[in-house]
This record gives structure tokens, sequence and C-alpha cells, in this order.
């Protein structure tokens, strides 16, 4: 997702949030509209998709703190978390495993995907 204005055909899924949360503020149903607009909004099929909806989701559930992004991981941490990757792609585990705990206890989440991990702060 991109900084900008989303989709108009994500339009009624953002309808959908804010009619739930004006119906005794039913929260299950709102984050369901919410899920959903995810699931549409980064459906690989579709062109980058602006955030505005989200942000606007976020901000009424006091949660747009979720899309700020994240500070860089210290030096070391990057340093750790690139070993691990390696011992991951030589199906060494433990070391990995290891690893996980070591870059934990520094602060960090390492969160591992197709493109590659990433740091997270605790």
């Amino acid at each position: 997702m991109t900084p900008a204005v989303s989709p108009d055909d994500l339009d009624g899924l953002r309808d959908r949030f804010f009619d739930a949360l004006a119906r005794d503020y039913n929260t299950a149903e709102a984050l369901a509209a919410l899920n959903e607009w995810m699931r549409e909004a980064t459906d690989p099929s579709r062109d980058a998709a602006g955030d505005s909806h989200l942000r606007e989701m976020l901000s009424v559930l006091g949660l747009e703190g979720l899309l700020a992004p994240p500070g860089q991981a210290p030096a070391a941490v990057r340093e750790l978390a690139s070993q691990r990757e390696g011992a991951r792609a030589r199906r060494d585990f433990a070391t990995s495993d290891r690893l996980r705990e070591e870059i934990a206890e520094l602060g960090w989440e390492v969160r591992d995907g197709a493109a590659g991990f990433e740091l997270l702060p605790l």
C-alpha cells in the first residue's frame, strides 16, 4: 500500500466499517470489514492501493500508530538477522532459533517473508 487515496471500489468496505461502529460500536463487525478491506487492498492482482481508508479506520480505533514505520534496527541486530537468514538457508534451524532468541533479547522481532526478513521493535 502507498500513502495515497484509496481506490473507489473499496469505499463500500470503509462504509461497512463505519456503519458497524455506528450500531452500538459493533467492533467485531467493524474489524471484519477492516480485515476484508485489507485482503482486497493487498490482493496481488491489484495495482498498489492507496491507504487513506486504512488510516481513517485505524485512527478511529486509536491504532494509527500501527502504520508508523519502525525505526531501523542497530547494525549488530541486522548482522545477527543476516546470520540467521544464512542459517535458515542451510537448514540449520538450531542456530536459526538461537539467533532469533539473541535478537529478541536485544529488543527486536524477526519476521520472515518471501522478500527476506523484517526487523520490528518489541
